[in-house]
C-alpha cells in the first residue's frame, strides 16, 4: 500500500519513543518508593508501566512531535552559528560547512536539552498515572506468561532477604 512505509516509520517512532526511557522511569519508581526490595519495586514498576501503556503511548506521540518540531526549530537557529563558522574558514565550502556545523551544533543541543525533557516528560506522566493506583494482577499474569525474565524478576523479589537478616554463615 502506497505511503504505509511513512506511516509505519511514525507509529515505530512513536513506539520507540514510549519505549526508550522504560529502564530511567523504573529506576526512577524504584527511587520514589524507597523500598529495600529492589526486586519488588521493579516488578511493580513494570506492571503499572503496562497498566499505563495507553497514557505512557499518548506521551510518546508527543515526544515524537515535539522533537520534529523542536529539532528543526534548533536546526534553523543553529544556521547562525554555522554561518559565521563558514565565513571564518577560507576557501569556497561556506554552504557545506554552514549546514554540517548548523547539523551538528543542533545535535548537540538536541542531546543536552530536548532528550532530558522527553525523559521527563515520560516519567512525570508515568508517576502521575501510578500514584494510589492499584497493581492489576491480570497485567502481572500476562507478562509473566509473555517474559521468562519478568517470572525470574518475580522470583528474586520473592527470594529476596533483607540485608542482615538472613542466615548467619556457619549457622546449621
Amino acid at each position: 500500500i502506497p505511503g504505509l512505509d511513512s506511516v509505519m516509520g511514525f507509529v515505530n517512532a512513536v513506539l520507540r519513543a514510549s519505549t526508550t526511557y522504560i529502564d530511567e522511569t523504573i529506576f526512577s519508581y524504584n527511587l520514589a518508593r524507597g523500598d529495600e526490595n529492589v526486586y519488588r519495586s521493579s516488578k511493580d514498576g513494570l506492571i503499572y508501566y503496562a497498566q499505563n501503556a495507553k497514557e505512557v503511548l499518548k506521551t510518546g506521540l508527543w515526544v515524537v512531535v515535539l522533537d520534529r518540531v523542536l529539532t528543526t526549530v534548533i536546526w534553523i537557529v543553529m544556521l547562525a552559528p554555522g554561518f559565521a563558522l563558514s565565513w571564518m574558514l577560507p576557501g569556497n565550502t561556506g554552504g557545506t560547512v554552514m549546514i554540517v556545523g548548523a547539523v551538528l551544533f543542533a545535535g548537540s543541543v538536541r542531546s543536552a536539552f530536548l532528550k532530558p525533557l522527553f525523559l521527563t516528560m515520560v516519567m512525570v506522566k508515568f508517576h502521575a498515572m501510578a500514584k494510589n493506583q492499584p497493581i492489576n494482577l491480570e497485567w502481572d499474569q500476562r507478562l509473566g506468561t509473555a517474559s521468562s525474565k519478568f517470572e525470574e524478576l518475580k522470583q528474586q523479589a520473592q527470594a529476596w532477604v533483607r540485608p542482615g537478616r538472613g542466615p548467619q554463615p556457619g549457622a546449621a
